[in-house]
């Protein structure tokens, strides 16, 4: 199906919020130069940011007391400053990936404000600083199995490549494709803490995604479906959509069954069974009517080369992607103009904004399906097992 994108011009550079002017301020008085590109560090105690992102999890809609503005200045200073072990991060997954001779497409994004503070929010005993996923990097496995995954996964646990193993240490692991989660959420996250030459940036955590295509096509299909409904779909989710829920993990549960993978559990165990209340919700919810419409009034985007850094601007009532792309010299730029649109759009529904990074301009729409608005790949998928 043609997909419309339409590039909106570029965003204003005015604004009247003197937290953004603060936090730009300080950011020139504080980054690291390496290879040319001007990386963003910590400029505050660890004390200092968990206080802020206290603050940020009880904050009420406006932004008007001091003390939230200087708030969210901190935990944007410490999100930015995941940008540098988050390429390392990259660097140790490219490399792993290579010996262990598995093809696969890699990206990385800055976790989301409106993200930080729901996860804040979710879990009371959690402070900003033990987050693991500020930022995060993903491996895309095409045609990818359980064991590939596992070795890769196993490879930077171990530190497989000597970059890896010289600039971070193993965390954590959690298998999501052994043990789905209950909303049928399936990939294998590794989380890895920088401990390379710089400093400034010890301890910080990477949380590294690996998952294969229909695992990504699947878990994009999600994130649209919540964008556009503003249902709320996830496990721990309490006003969760039911039926949406359910529907959810049931097609991730036939999505294994093609990849002979771990089912999602409370799911029928037969294929059939699977298809047969795959199709009772669909005549319910129709979902797979629904996600066509959210994709029918989008166009093609001119294609771009040179940029690294891409920020993504979706807007949902006026139906456009709006990319804002800048090449590595220009990363505080970047991070600048992506403070500026989170402030903008801050309590707008409707809007979604991301600061990503790719190889290439092309990579993007592989990459971000879900902002791309892009589900054909889940619904064809779909509709070739419910025919």
């Amino acid at each position: 199906m043609q997909k419309i994108f339409k590039i909106l011009k570029r965003f204003s550079e005015n604004t009247s919020k003197t937290w953004v002017t603060t936090y730009l301020t300080k950011q020139r008085q504080s980054r690291t130069m390496l290879g040319g590109v001007s990386y963003a560090k910590p400029k505050y105690s660890r004390t200092r940011y968990d206080e802020a992102g206290s603050i940020l999890s009880a904050r009420s809609a406006s932004k008007a007391n001091l003390d939230q503005a200087s708030a969210i200045e901190a935990v944007g200073d410490w999100r930015m400053s995941h940008v540098f072990p988050m390429e390392a991060a990259t660097i140790a997954l490219d490399q792993t990936l290579q010996k262990a001779s598995t093809t696969a497409l890699t990206s990385r994004r800055i976790k989301r404000l409106e993200s930080v503070e729901l996860k804040l929010r979710h879990n009371r005993d959690m402070r900003l600083t033990q987050m693991q996923d500020i930022g995060g990097c993903r491996a895309i496995i095409y045609g990818g199995s359980a064991g590939q995954i596992n070795h890769v996964a196993q490879s930077l646990r171990t530190g497989l490549d000597p970059f890896c193993r010289d600039n971070f240490s193993f965390d954590r692991m959690r298998d999501y494709i052994a043990s789905p989660k209950l909303d049928g959420y399936r990939g294998v996250h590794v989380i890895l803490s920088y401990r390379g030459p710089e400093k400034s940036y010890e301890g910080l955590k990477i949380e590294i995604q690996v998952r294969t295509k229909i695992q990504h096509m699947w878990a994009t299909a999600v994130e649209i479906c919540e964008f556009f409904t503003q249902k709320k779909l996830k496990s721990k989710e309490k006003t969760a959509d039911k039926m949406w829920q359910r529907f959810f993990s049931l097609t991730s549960s036939y999505f294994a069954s093609l990849e002979e993978m771990s089912p999602v559990p409370n799911t029928p165990p037969d294929r059939s069974d699977l298809i047969a209340e795959i199709k009772d919700i669909d005549s319910k919810i129709k979902a797979l009517v629904a996600f066509p419409t959210w994709t029918a009034s989008f166009a093609s985007i001119p294609r771009d080369r040179g940029f690294y850094y891409f920020i993504l601007d979706l807007n949902a009532n006026d139906r456009c992607l709006t990319i804002h792309p800048f090449t590595r010299e220009y990363l505080p730029d970047a991070e600048r103009k992506y403070i500026e649109i989170e402030n903008a759009s801050e309590n707008d529904l409707a809007r979604q904004v991301v600061l990503v990074s790719v190889e290439s301009f092309g990579m993007l729409g592989d990459a971000y399906p879900n902002y791309f608005v892009d589900s054909s790949a889940f619904c064809s998928t779909l509709e070739a097992a419910l025919r």
